[in-house]
């Protein structure tokens, strides 16, 4: 990905060089035909009129030049605001998806409204502490309310409590 990333900034670095080139060589071209001089002065002339435009030329091209490579990143912008708008939808919808394997698992087993709380927590890898912190609850409630939960889900401990629910997300 970055080499492709490098190679645009060349390809485009090297069609500004190109640009710059074929501006520069119209343009001096340009200015003597309209002197009326048509390549008809002497050398040293045609060469002092190149040097004393060169500075402008280059500054054009370089405006030219940051015009264009500003309208390239604007562009890069909206693709990525794009993908990620998309990528969001896709996360949004995944989480709906998960949370209503897991309520539906959830009300399944018949789990009060507290042990559901309590269910929903674990999942989210709370602790028993943070747990009985968050519900304003004594730990030992906490722990009994799991014991329930794990009596009515079938299982024996936590990591197989949450593995009913890996089972359930990838089927």
């Amino acid at each position: 990905m970055k080499n492709n990333i490098d190679v645009k900034y060349l390809v485009i670095a090297g069609i500004s060089v190109l640009l710059l080139i074929v501006y520069l060589t119209f343009d001096v071209e340009g200015g003597a035909q309209r002197n009326g001089e048509l390549f008809s002065g002497t050398r040293e002339h045609l060469h002092f009129d190149f040097l004393w435009h060169l500075p402008f030329e280059i500054s054009d091209m370089a405006i030219i030049t940051l015009i264009f490579v500003s309208v390239h990143f604007f562009y890069q912008s909206l693709i990525v605001k794009n993908k990620q708008s998309m990528i969001e939808e896709e996360l949004n919808s995944a989480h709906i998806k998960v949370t209503m394997v897991i309520d539906k698992e959830l009300s399944h087993w018949g789990l009060t409204n507290s042990e559901k709380d309590v269910a929903w927590k674990m999942i989210q890898g709370n602790s028993v502490d943070n747990i009985a912190n968050i519900r304003s609850v004594s730990v030992k409630t906490v722990n009994n309310q799991i014991s329930k939960i794990f009596v009515k889900a079938n299982v024996r401990n936590k990591p197989e409590f949450l593995s009913l629910f890996l089972d359930d997300i990838y089927q």
